[in-house]
């Protein structure tokens, strides 16, 4: 019975993408809880993952996660790093910021920082930074409904207008050769042509990143000049310098 209730989540669950806890209690007619402890055990066996924003099936973390869904994945590190990147940020100048989680955060962190000019492709970040007194400029191109980002090779060209003073770049994984890599390759390519135009490159990643593997690589840790996370201990040999978050 319970392996069937299994079978029976795997099935609403990757014909939809994503589906909240709520859905499947009222369509298998059982209980959140026991939705959540069904959850559990099909996670523990990497068939989803889930948080209060819904369920996703496990193959998914390795396309393009929905934003919503990776904006609540490891909150507390991602606010850390967010506030240790803003505090390297100067009031003038131009800076990116990648369609990143981790740069949602990063975009909350920059209270304060009048006379800044913010690049980014990513349309959350647009709104995070509305009405702060930071000149924003969206970078337009083809845009993603999965992270809700523009991307292609308008996005890329549109990057070569800019001389950008720092760039703040959340990858998916960090591989265990060191590997800075995503799901996507127009999201590495997009980050790829940012890494040309900026003067200082920086690197957020929280611990969950680190070991995992990605198809598409944006470089190499020692691409970049800083790191910020929260975990640097399982990070390989980097001539980087390190920001503990």
């Amino acid at each position: 019975m319970q392996e069937k209730r299994y079978q029976e989540i795997l099935r609403i669950v990757r014909a939809r993408n994503c589906v909240s806890i709520e859905t499947l209690a009222k369509e298998l007619h059982i209980s959140p809880s026991t939705v959540r402890r069904d959850l559990a055990e099909l996670n523990r066996r990497e068939l989803v993952q889930y948080n209060k924003n819904g369920v996703i099936p496990m193959y998914e973390m390795h396309l393009d996660p929905m934003l919503h869904f990776r904006t609540q994945q490891n909150v507390a590190a991602k606010e850390a790093i967010g506030r240790c990147a803003a505090s390297s940020v100067k009031s003038d100048g131009v800076i990116f910021l990648d369609a990143s989680s981790t740069a949602l955060y990063l975009a909350d962190a920059l209270r304060g920082h009048k006379g800044l000019v913010v690049l980014t492709n990513s349309l959350p970040i647009v709104a995070r930074l509305r009405g702060k007194g930071i000149r924003v400029i969206l970078i337009g191109g083809t845009l993603s409904e999965r992270s809700h980002a523009f991307y292609g090779p308008m996005t890329e060209a549109m990057l070569n207008h800019y001389n950008i003073d720092m760039a703040f770049i959340s990858p998916a994984a960090i591989t265990p050769d060191g590997d800075v890599a995503e799901v996507s390759r127009h999201a590495a390519e997009v980050r790829r042509s940012v890494l040309r135009r900026t003067r200082c490159s920086i690197l957020m990643c929280d611990s969950s990143k680190i070991g995992l593997t990605r198809p598409y690589n944006i470089g190499h840790l020692n691409d970049f000049n800083f790191i910020v996370t929260d975990d640097a201990s399982n990070l390989c040999e980097t001539t980087a310098v390190v920001l503990q978050a």
